[in-house]
């Protein structure tokens, strides 16, 4: 199974678990670490929303991160593939190939969903994602 999938699955299993509120994607959207940064600022629609975002490389979750009301994907993402060099851990990950999958939140008020779901998804990975989440769900 891709990581993609198990990820998917691992989102699925938490919604049914808790009978959370929809997802306005149920499929994970990957993009390109490199076209999100041409974005700069003016991002897609999908920027202003909250949810749960996953950095993914070659076949391996690196990073699990939140986005609420106060911080959304466009302003948490952006912040953390702003440009660093090669002596920062972050350099390792952020390569061309670099994708980020979104489970983004039908409504913005349902942002405690995504601290939730962050946590849950963080402990399912954990061998994978221990070097960049810190602490654990």
């Amino acid at each position: 199974m891709d990581v993609l999938t198990e990820l998917k699955a691992k989102v699925d299993e938490f919604s049914k678990k808790l009978k959370t509120p929809p997802m306005q994607e149920s499929q994970p959207i990957p993009l390109k670490v490199s076209e999100i940064r041409q974005f700069g600022s003016v991002w897609p629609e999908w920027s202003k929303k909250v949810g749960v975002y996953v950095f993914i490389g070659d076949d391996k979750i690196h990073y699990i991160g939140r986005a609420l009301k106060g911080s959304t994907f466009g302003a948490r993402i952006y912040s953390q593939i702003a440009p660093c060099d090669d002596a920062d851990p972050w350099h390792n990950i952020l390569k061309p190939n670099t994708k980020i999958a979104l489970f983004a939140f039908s409504n913005i008020e349902d942002d405690y969903w995504a601290a939730s779901l962050e946590i849950y998804l963080i402990d399912a990975f954990w061998d994978q994602v221990k070097e960049f989440n810190k602490r654990r769900g």
